[in-house]
């Protein structure tokens, strides 16, 4: 899932309702947000989304088990709502924008949830009603595994942006909602373009961030499965450039392929990322210098993460390997420059 919230439009309510989640803390920092329906051996947490420009403070996950259930709370809560999507697609990703609009003197919010899905499409629902699906082609990327909307205000539902990732290939859809129409929602507008990544299609895209820069252009940064464990950043349509390289895998310390499967951006401190081993690790980011090779592992609380990874413009959560079903809140760590 994977985008940060460069603009937070609440910052003061998101404290104040964290503040109030202290009874729930397992350790120091931490607060914790349940799955009531985890199937132990069965169910996996494949993405975690916190929409930015959110003044409602929403929190959004996605299990794959023997089902697929969506799962919806506002933070302070202790455990998730379940539902089934209406869908036969099998979502890896999702990414969730807040949307407010206005109609003949009335006034609907709710919340645009686009599913990344293992059969090339992007699946548009509202997170109130996730049994109305409007399914999307992506024309020749056969498999997304990542999905991140584009750093902007799309609060109004009109031409929302995300990127997208798939097996070698890389994209940006853009679409609308109406929130009013009879059917209970409608999507128009809809487009993807898609294109190999530089490297080839002999490489495999697991991750996907978009990142802005200093002067407020937007780049998709991606990590590549493979032994040198890659992060890049894609400078056009046919060029990246690399940030960094390594045999050793970040989440572990260890020689071996990293699985990444979330990167996360929180501005002047880090792109962090998680994968399919425990643990957390970020690429040091300044905001003049952008992305820095400088890799950290981190101990703590981010040391219990796996597969699943968020940021709310304050707190990170991720999926806690050590005790399944369960999300974890707590603190960034800093990121050193070296």
């Amino acid at each position: 899932m994977k985008f940060p919230h460069f603009f937070w439009s609440c910052v003061s309510l998101t404290a104040l309702v964290l503040a109030g989640c202290n009874s729930s803390s397992d350790g120091p920092g931490s607060a914790t947000l349940n799955d009531p329906n985890w199937s132990a051996g069965q169910d996996t947490m494949q993405s975690i989304s916190t929409p930015f420009h959110d003044n409602q403070a929403g929190i959004f996950a996605l299990v794959r088990g023997n089902s697929q259930r969506f799962l919806s709370a506002q933070i302070g809560d202790r455990s998730f709502t379940s539902a089934s999507i209406n869908s036969t697609d099998s979502y890896n990703d999702i990414t969730a924008f807040r949307v407010t609009q206005s109609s003949n003197g009335n006034t609907k919010s709710d919340y645009v949830i686009v599913a990344c899905s293992n059969e090339g499409n992007a699946d548009i629902f509202l997170a109130s009603n996730p049994g109305q699906v409007d399914s999307n082609d992506l024309g020749s990327m056969s498999s997304c595994v990542s999905i991140a909307a584009k750093p902007e205000d799309y609060t109004n539902g009109i031409a929302m942006k995300a990127y997208i990732a798939g097996n070698s290939r890389l994209g940006e859809i853009t679409f609308s909602v109406n929130l009013f129409d009879n059917s209970g929602f409608d999507v128009t507008a809809f487009n993807s373009s898609v294109s190999v990544i530089p490297e080839g299609s002999a490489v495999e895209i697991r991750a996907v961030a978009g990142i802005e820069n200093l002067f407020n252009d937007i780049y998709p940064h991606y990590a590549i499965q493979g032994s040198t464990n890659q992060i890049k950043r894609r400078t056009s349509s046919t060029t990246s450039s690399e940030i960094y390289k390594s045999t050793s895998n970040p989440l572990t310390g260890s020689l071996g392929k990293a699985n990444l499967t979330d990167l996360i951006l929180i501005p002047d401190n880090g792109l962090f990322m998680v994968g399919e081993d425990q643990g957390l690790a970020a690429l040091y980011h300044e905001q003049f210098g952008g992305v820095l090779s400088s890799m950290t592992k981190f101990s703590g609380d981010g040391s219990r993460c796996i597969d699943a990874l968020a940021w709310d413009g304050s707190q990170l959560w991720c999926h806690d390997g050590t005790s399944e079903g369960r999300l974890i809140r707590f603190t960034p760590p800093e990121a050193p420059a070296s």
